[in-house]
């Protein structure tokens, strides 16, 4: 389930507005400002306010932080949250489902707006099941270390770019499309991997094919990037920090997978089981990636 995206927007004279993008199937949210801050507003539901405001609080001009709280349910999921002070730069806050509080200090420094893009890089990382299937698909392709290498280096420098592109509004491609093609991108990847032990166009061109997908999924990481903004004054900074987040975050998997293949290779299995089990977990693949591609291409032909 994607995370529930709260906007807290100061205002003059000390007022913070809420504002929460309500996420399908996760159900209402409560979310609150505590004491010291005081409640100005409050409106029942989000149906009352299309712009998603939720609350208003006043706090004491004194307060160096506040702390966001939320009621949790079995229905809470992540949230992301964007804190904007009167004349700072934006501070963004990853907050993990089991987690009911957040404190946010009210000034932005560099060092903090720095950390704050690096930890939303990271988590969306954590989220994002396409990019992480197709990274997966990529290390079952490759067969050596030096493939590894190539693929994943090809990979994270393509999609830098276009992510620092598009990013900066030099290159525009509808969100619904992009997200159809990282759909396709792995089905692609899939059905290299059903060849079974045919040489590949992936095992030949390892750099090729790796860095045009990189392409594709680099609009994908802008896309999210740009929900929640870049500051105008540290654009640079906050763009290097996500990008950072997001291949911290990147490694890190790809550690842990190639660990568990690792792993894998040396448990014992029946014959007739290690035959199937591949093939079995591609065609798992492909249908997630098949349904995937299917969602989101009739979401695409419905906005157009």
């Amino acid at each position: 389930m994607q995370p529930l995206f709260v906007d807290i927007v100061e205002a003059p004279s000390d007022v913070f507005s809420i504002y929460v993008q309500n996420v399908p199937g996760a159900g209402p949210q409560s979310i609150n400002l505590a004491s010291p801050c005081e409640r100005v507003s409050q409106l029942e539901g989000l149906s009352q306010s299309p712009q998603g405001l939720i609350a208003t609080y006043r706090c004491p001009p004194e307060l160096a932080e506040m702390t966001l709280t939320r009621e949790l349910t079995k229905r809470s999921t992540a949230a992301l949250i964007r804190f904007v002070s009167l004349g700072a730069s934006p501070q963004i806050f990853p907050l993990a489902t089991d987690k009911s509080a957040l404190v946010l200090p009210r000034s932005a420094t560099r060092p903090s707006l720095f950390v704050s893009y690096v930890r939303f890089g990271a988590s969306h990382i954590a989220i994002g099941f396409d990019h992480l299937l197709f990274v997966v698909c990529l290390l079952m392709l490759a067969k050596t270390l030096g493939q590894t290498l190539l693929l994943i280096t090809g990979f994270t420098v393509a999609h830098s770019l276009t992510l620092g592109l598009s990013a900066q509004g030099l290159v525009k491609v509808p969100v619904p499309l992009v997200e159809a093609l990282i759909a396709l991108s792995i089905l692609m990847l899939v059905s290299e991997l059903a060849k079974g032990p045919r040489p590949t166009l992936t095992q030949q061109y390892p750099l090729l094919v790796s860095g045009l997908f990189g392409l594709l999924h680099g609009l994908g990481f802008a896309a999210v990037l740009a929900e929640v903004g870049l500051p105008e004054t540290d654009l640079l900074l906050a763009l290097l920090a996500f990008n950072l987040g997001v291949e911290i975050g990147q490694v890190l998997f790809v550690i842990a997978v190639l660990i568990l293949f690792w792993v894998g290779r040396r448990i014992p299995v029946a014959a007739p089981i290690s035959r199937f089990l591949p093939m079995g977990l591609h065609y798992s693949i492909g249908a997630i990636a098949s349904f995937w591609f299917i969602e989101r291409v009739s979401g695409y032909l419905w906005v157009i």
